[in-house]
């Protein structure tokens, strides 16, 4: 994912998924979540330790919930760096009451210990010990059990495991047994394997298929899954956190009423306080009167779409809809789908370069642009809490800002003519003891470039130096 990032985070701005998981990200704490994806999503993640792996690369894990959905990442029994394993915990209203959904995501690499798979079950145990019956579980991930031979059960609810024999195998599918989990996926990879599983708690029903669009493209070890959990297909997801827009229709003013009504004002009795700040306020309340009774108010509908859309991208996004539901009731739809689906990615990534590109090459002219894209991107304003580079972490402002120059600094070539060069000035000059002698003046001249003005100049001088030498 590490080198797909721009085609991801493009992805993610029109996908309407309530969550995304991932492993294998491959990310690093050099990329944000910013990059990863936009606004419209929390971003939990857990990448690969390259002290406590010896790995440079590889691993992690990663899930996004939509912001709109009240989540929060839940602390792990077994937090060290070789366990690439993250839970959270997602909140939702339903029937009355509140429902938990922790989720759990696992990476564990090839050929690894019976301790790490050990690790990652207490961790899932510990936290199943303590969920109340408004709770439930998902389990999933890439656990790298591929000669495990997955079944359908008599009910064909389930599947089932078979040829279980090493400890890791047995450890794992026991321990999701005692927890009432069940494994739910039946998609094999290219190479005909099982490598991700989802197992889910009995009670808890799901539709699971591979995902017939994926935000990026399948690999050979893995396909693109999506599962809906059936509890929550009637939940109306509350979107009421997202600020509402109220604004003064002044075209729609009734600027004669405000005039009579300011004109009817005693300016002289209501402004009669010897406080300014006093006076201040009453003016001010007196005109959010004249506003809230002469000027209606209209709701401004929230463009939740990236400053970067424009309304022949709007169209193309309608018109892929519209293809998508045709090709969900007949097949004979899909290639036209496919083909504009290809003409809308093409389009988006080539606005988005477009956006980021005069961002960039008008950040010293307008620089407040570009900072608008920053702070919308990291949801906040102002200098970061704490800030890491190069493997040094610090919360203290001065030593961030001293972070700061050092990145700022290693994208600059030092200039080798302009190094030896002392700018220490004194702090006060005293212009009455400056002396420029005229041999200074001459060779300063004479350093020049030839023009008709300097010569002038060089001629000026000479004849006041030739004068006073005469003399």
């Amino acid at each position: 994912m590490r080198s797909k990032i721009l085609t991801f985070h493009n992805a993610v701005i029109e996908c309407n998924y309530n969550i995304i998981a991932l492993t294998e990200t491959w990310l690093s704490d050099d990329i944000s979540n910013a990059e990863i994806c936009n606004n419209n999503y929390d971003v939990y993640r857990k990448d690969r330790d390259k002290i406590c792996t010896d790995l440079s690369r590889g691993g992690g894990v990663l899930i996004a919930v939509m912001s709109n959905l009240k989540s929060r990442q839940i602390s792990l029994a077994n937090s060290s760096g070789l366990i690439e394993q993250i839970c959270v915990c997602v909140s939702l209203p339903y029937n009355l009451n509140e429902i938990s959904i922790y989720i759990f995501n696992s990476y564990i690499p090839p050929k690894s210990s019976f301790d790490i798979y050990t690790a990652h079950i207490n961790n899932i145990s510990e936290i199943v010990k303590t969920l109340d019956c408004n709770s439930y579980v998902v389990v999933l991930g890439d656990f790298n059990l591929s000669k495990v031979i997955w079944m359908y059960s008599e009910d064909d609810k389930a599947l089932l495991p078979y040829n279980v024999v090493n400890e890791n195998e047995t450890l794992l599918l026991d321990t999701m047994s005692a927890l009432n989990c069940i494994q739910m996926n039946n998609v094999v990879n290219s190479i005909g394997r099982i490598l991700d599983l989802v197992f889910v708690q009995e009670d808890l029903e799901i539709d699971l298929t591979e995902e017939a669009f994926p935000l990026l493209n399948n690999c050979i070890h893995h396909k693109a899954l999506r599962f809906e959990l059936k509890c929550l297909r009637f939940y109306n997801f509350d979107c009421s956190n997202q600020e509402i827009d109220y604004k003064y229709d002044f075209a729609k003013a009734d600027y004669i009423g405000i005039n009579n009504f300011l004109n009817s004002v005693d300016w002289n009795v209501v402004l009669c306080f010897q406080d300014l700040e006093r006076n201040y306020k009453t003016f001010q309340n007196i005109i959010y009167e004249a506003f809230s009774s002469y000027i209606p108010v209209k709701r401004m509908k929230k463009n939740n779409k990236p400053v970067w859309f424009t309304k022949s991208l709007s169209r193309l996004k309608n018109t892929l809809n519209k293809t998508y539901k045709m090709s969900k009731v007949g097949s004979g739809f899909r290639s036209e789908y496919c083909r504009i689906r290809r003409e809308y990615d093409f389009l988006k990534k080539f606005l988005y370069k477009q956006y980021v590109w005069s961002l960039e090459s008008n950040i010293k002219s307008n620089s407040k642009c570009f900072w608008q894209y920053i702070n919308s991107k990291r949801k906040s304003v102002g200098i970061p809490a704490y800030m890491t580079y190069k493997g040094i972490g610090s919360s203290d402002l001065n030593k961030i800002c001293n972070l700061f120059a050092s990145f700022f600094r290693s994208n600059f070539r030092s200039n080798p003519a302009h190094s030896e060069l002392n700018y220490n000035m004194p702090t006060i000059i005293d212009m009455g003891y400056i002396y420029i002698s005229e041999e200074e003046i001459l060779s300063a001249l004479g350093k020049l470039e030839n023009s008709d003005y300097e010569s002038k100049i060089k001629k000026i001088v000479q004849n006041d130096v030739d004068k006073k030498e005469n003399e």
